[in-house]
């Protein structure tokens, strides 16, 4: 897409382009407005040059990252580290082996041995702040959905202050710890406490002997990648303040890390209103700082051209604020040509500009990926932008609101047949050898969305019938299992009868529904499609018993879960048949596949079954319970430090509307909510803590299709929840 503006535009200028709505403007509309605007057209788009260095080629930097991390990082364990030697050799092997993924070099050792290795020495009593750091990295790097790493960074970032680790590697754990907070979008300050702090602490790296004359690639790595960018765009103002008085960074370093602040200050001083709504003033500032980011940035390239970052960031800024004979694909060429895997690069690209809302097309966006895999670098990330490429155009095209619609992607002749020779690529590339369960398993997602079950489960079949993270990335309302049950079953002799119970199941015709879904299991009782089969028999069965209108049991029975979906956090199914769920980063959510409806009784038992730090939180969900989404409410008892002991209702789960009332809260505690014809009502301990509370928005009071769940959010912990005895009534009229 080419966006363009003379340079002379004024205020007003902007304003009216604002009056159109969007934080960008269409090129071709500012031709009409403008005429003259454009300029000269950009030069044409250089093909991706597949032979251009990578960053494995850049064997003096990457020794360079190396001997910093040896010298800042492990040496620094010997001399301020809490040092014992029960675990003094494990802690410097874990710490070694650890330096490859934080510093950027080669031999990366795979996170489920760090993890290992890290999880023996905490055991041990090791209680040093880096090697608390260091595990809370491998335990993100190989279990995401987990809430121990924000607890072990939390731990790492309050022993820094009192160990004294060289302060550029403190700033990473505090910027770890602001991140994991920020992704389960915590709600009480907890980022806002860290900031000053992360900013002190970046400030006294650039002089407490951190950096020497000569790590200026050192610094420039760590702010470009990792928790860097995010670490600048929040605190760019005091960031540069530091910056300039490090008189000993590199004049380009320097350029390019100044670019890239003043960048992140334009929007700031922009907003992220819509344009029409953006002030004059916001707009000069906006321009100004733009303007600045320019200079810096080009200047810094014309330096080292052989260095990607500057003309990376100039992609940015020519994107949000054009001029002629400029465009992003212009930088992004002249990025990748000092650097081919230079992935922040191709996802920008990616990124929003190609998308016919900001008048590029879908034929752009799968021409820039069809590009990504003609390279034929298949050692490299690069051609997998082929299929980020579709992903682009199959997410936007499902977008009611913005999406330019069209035959589905999928239906496109070429794009399944591109996809397959990208995947062929992977697969038969020697240097991914050790990746065929990534490939199949991403390829089982493509043959499904092709409408492909057969080639699908193959696929699946080829992967062990296990998906990757980034495959399940690709997923939409579906748990890997409840997926990979249904390709299993989509392929199989019953694939008809359980399609004709879905389409009965959603029309409310249960009975038919059950009919289907038993002939169907008839039909192909293997083990692989029985999951999903079951889920929906155990659900409607469920709905018969809850249809006369009498107190129903609604735990599951087993560790299956049949009838319910495990969203967030891990469950078990106790002996004695109560249900615990364990914390993931997020929390807790479990949801029951029976509908309930918007009138119903729910009461049971709440636990708190552990917590490391005394605090808990749990309750039961309802409505359509789902992280991404706002149409649902949560009851839940809270017992931690800032709220004390509460129980109230939230939209999902967020902070109370109004005051928390105050409740005793105990390890153990019986809640029973009502909800009718909108209004609800709760009990804890038997004693009535809200009487009427009526949602301001987000519930609908005739909503056949709500079900329930439990819920729970951390308090800085990780922790597990018990539900006991949970019993459900549908209010019938």
């Amino acid at each position: 897409m080419k966006h363009s503006k003379k340079a002379s535009w004024g205020v007003s200028a902007l304003a009216l382009l604002g009056l159109l709505g969007g934080a960008a403007c269409d090129a071709r509309l500012v031709g009409l407005l403008f005429p003259g605007s454009s300029g000269p057209t950009p030069p044409p788009a250089k093909p991706i040059p597949r032979n251009a260095p990578l960053w494995t080629d850049k064997k003096d930097e990457i020794a360079a990252r190396m001997a910093w991390g040896r010298k800042h990082v492990l040496l620094s364990y010997d001399k301020v580290g809490l040092r014992d030697p029960r675990w003094d050799d494990a802690a410097r092997q874990f710490i070694e082996s650890s330096l490859p993924t934080i510093m950027g070099g080669e031999g990366i050792v795979p996170a489920e041995r760090r993890i290992a290795a890290g999880r023996a020495i905490v055991d041990g009593g090791c209680k040093d702040p880096l090697v608390f750091y260091l595990f809370g990295r491998a335990l993100f790097d190989g279990t995401w959905d987990s809430p121990e790493p924000e607890y072990f960074f939390a731990q790492a970032v309050e022993g820094m202050k009192t160990v004294t680790y060289p302060r550029a590697v403190v700033r990473w754990a505090v910027s770890a710890l602001y991140g994991r907070y920020e992704w389960r979008r915590e709600g009480v300050g907890l980022r806002e406490a860290l900031r000053p702090l992360e900013l002190e602490w970046f400030e006294e790296s650039l002089k407490d002997g951190s950096f020497e004359p000569g790590d200026s690639l050192v610094l420039l790595h760590m702010l470009n990648g990792g928790t860097g960018p995010d670490f600048l765009k929040r605190s760019s103002v005091g960031a540069e303040a530091a910056l300039r008085k490090a008189t000993w960074v590199e004049p380009w370093t320097r350029l390019c890390l100044l670019g890239t602040m003043h960048h992140y200050q334009a929007w700031a001083a922009r907003g992220n209103a819509w344009s029409k709504d953006v002030q004059p003033d916001a707009w000069k500032q906006f321009e100004s700082l733009n303007a600045q980011a320019r200079q810096e940035l080009v200047e810094a390239w014309k330096q080292q051209p052989d260095h990607y970052e500057a003309a990376y960031w100039m992609m940015l800024v020519s994107r949000d604020d054009p001029v002629p004979d400029e465009s992003p694909r212009l930088w992004f060429d002249r990025a990748i040509a000092a650097r081919l895997d230079a992935l922040g690069a191709y996802e920008d690209m990616l990124g929003g500009q190609l998308l016919p809302r900001w008048g590029g097309s879908y034929e752009e966006i799968l021409g820039f990926g069809r590009e990504a895999l003609d390279t034929g670098r298949f050692d490299t990330e690069v051609p997998l932008y082929a299929l980020r490429a579709v992903t682009k155009i199959y997410l936007d095209q499902k977008d009611m609101v913005g999406g330019a619609g069209g035959t589905p992607i999928y239906e496109w002749p070429d794009t399944y047949p591109m996809l397959v020779r990208l995947l062929e690529g992977y697969l038969k590339e020697p240097k991914q050898a050790c990746c065929k369960a990534r490939f199949e398993s991403l390829w089982t997602i493509v043959a499904d969305h092709a409408g492909k079950p057969q080639e699908a489960l193959a696929h699946l079949k080829a992967a062990g019938f296990q998906l990757t993270s980034e495959a399940a990335s690709h997923l939409e309302g579906e748990t890997r299992d409840e997926f990979m049950a249904r390709i299993a079953l989509a392929a199989g002799h019953g694939a008809a009868d359980a399609r004709r119970g879905d389409s009965l199941r959603l029309a409310f015709e249960n009975g038919g529904a059950l009919e289907a879904y038993r002939a169907a299991m008839s039909k192909d009782p293997s083990p692989r499609t029985a999951p999903a089969l079951r889920r929906w028999v155990a659900a409607l069965e469920m709905e018969e018993r809850l249809g006369r209108g009498d107190w129903v049991s609604i735990l599951p029975q087993s560790d299956a879960l049949e009838g319910w979906r495990p969203l967030m956090g891990t469950w078990h199914v106790e002996r004695d048949g109560a249900v615990t769920g364990t914390a993931g980063a997020r929390g807790l959510l479990m949801v029951s596949d029976a509908r309930v409806g918007p009138n119903f009784e729910m009461k049971g038992r709440v636990e708190m079954a552990a917590s490391t730090n005394g605090a808990f939180q749990g309750g039961f969900a309802f409505g359509h319970p789902a992280w991404e989404k706002d149409n649902w409410f949560s009851f839940r008892v809270k017992r931690n430090p800032r709220e004390g002991t509460v129980a109230y209702f939230a939209q999902y789960l967020s902070r109370p509307e109004g005051v928390a009332p105050m409740v005793e809260v105990h390890d153990a505690n019986d809640i029973l909510i009502h909800v009718e014809d909108g209004v609800m009502a709760a009990f804890v301990n038997g004693t009535q803590v809200q009487h009427h509370f009526v949602p301001p928005a987000g519930w609908d009071k005739a909503d056949r299709g709500a079900v329930v769940g439990f819920a729970g959010y951390p308090d800085e912990n990780v922790w597990s929840v018990r539900f006991r005895g949970v019993q459900l009534r549908r209010l019938t009229k």
